[in-house]
C-alpha cells in the first residue's frame, strides 16, 4: 500500500465571487443541460467555451442544492479543472481549495475529496510553490489511503506525480519508494492508463540517471518508450521525451 507520512495543511474558504472567475449573474439554465454543455465542450479541448458554462453550473448548483453540497463542490471542482486547462493555475487552486472545504463540509471522503487536493498540487508545483504543493500531495494520498483501495488509479496517478516532485526537489531516493510502490500496483491494475505506466517507468528511469545507473536508466527509458509507441503513439511530446532520455543515457554508457 502506498503510505506516506501526513503534513496538516489548512485549506482556506473564499466567496463563491472571488479570484476564481466566477459569474455573479443569475443563472438562466437547466442544471443538468447546462452541466452536460461543459462537460463536452471540456472532453473536446475547449476550454474556453467551456469556462462559462462551468461558471453558470456553480450559480445553478447553489440555488438548486445549497452552499454546502457536494454537487456544489463538484462545479467549483470542474471550473478549477478549466482555468487549469487555460494556464491560470492561480485561480484554478482557488477554486480547488474552495471545493475541497466545501467536500469537507458535506463529509465526502474518498476520490471525490481526494482529486480537487490533488488537482491543486499539481498548479502549484507548476508555480513552484513546492512546500504547498508536496503538503496538498500527501493530503490527496491520505485521503486515498484511507479508502484502502491501494491499486485505484487515483492513488496510483497521485503517487506518480508526487514523486515527480520529489525528483524535481533533488530527493529521489524518496520518490523510489512511491514510484517502486506505483508500479507494483500498475502491473496488477491492467486498466490503469498506459500513459501513468510510461511516466512511472520514466521516472524510474530518471533516479537512476541522476544516480549515474546509466545502464538501468537507459533499461527503464526504454519500457517506457516502447509501450508509449505502442499504446499512445498519438503523445508525440511525451515520446519525444522518451527518446532524448534513451540517447542520452545510451551517450553516458559510450563514453
Amino acid at each position: 500500500m502506498i503510505r506516506c507520512r501526513f503534513s496538516a495543511h489548512i485549506f482556506f474558504v473564499f466567496s463563491l465571487a472571488s479570484g476564481c472567475g466566477f459569474r455573479t449573474a443569475a443563472p438562466s439554465g437547466d442544471f443538468e443541460s447546462v452541466k452536460a454543455k461543459a462537460h463536452k465542450l471540456f472532453t473536446e479541448g475547449k476550454y474556453a467555451e467551456a469556462l462559462g458554462p462551468a461558471q453558470e453550473t456553480v450559480l445553478l448548483a447553489k440555488a438548486k442544492y445549497g452552499n454546502d453540497s457536494p454537487e456544489l463542490a463538484d462545479c467549483i471542482a470542474g471550473v478549477g479543472r478549466i482555468q487549469a486547462s487555460l494556464g491560470k493555475p492561480a485561480e484554478a487552486v482557488i477554486a480547488f481549495d474552495q471545493a475541497v472545504e466545501i467536500f469537507r463540509r458535506a463529509k465526502v471522503t474518498g476520490p471525490q475529496l481526494a482529486m480537487p487536493i490533488i488537482w491543486s498540487a499539481s498548479n502549484l508545483q507548476g508555480m513552484k510553490k513546492y512546500d504547498l504543493a508536496e503538503d496538498r500531495y500527501l493530503a490527496g494520498i491520505k485521503v486515498l489511503n484511507d479508502v484502502g483501495d491501494e491499486n485505484s488509479f487515483e492513488l496510483i496517478s497521485a503517487a506518480v506525480d508526487y514523486a515527480g516532485l520529489k525528483i524535481v526537489r533533488g530527493t529521489p531516493n524518496e520518490a523510489d519508494d512511491f514510484l517502486q510502490m506505483a508500479l507494483k500496483a500498475l502491473k496488477l491494475s491492467p486498466e490503469s492508463p498506459p500513459n501513468i505506466y510510461c511516466r512511472t517507468l520514466n521516472n524510474l528511469g530518471e533516479i537512476r540517471y541522476l544516480r549515474g545507473d546509466y545502464q538501468d536508466a537507459l533499461n527503464y527509458y526504454q519500457q517506457a518508450l516502447e509501450m508509449a509507441l505502442e499504446k499512445i503513439p498519438n503523445e508525440e511530446r511525451m515520446i519525444g521525451v522518451f527518446r532524448k532520455n534513451v540517447k542520452n543515457a545510451k551517450g553516458k554508457l559510450s563514453r
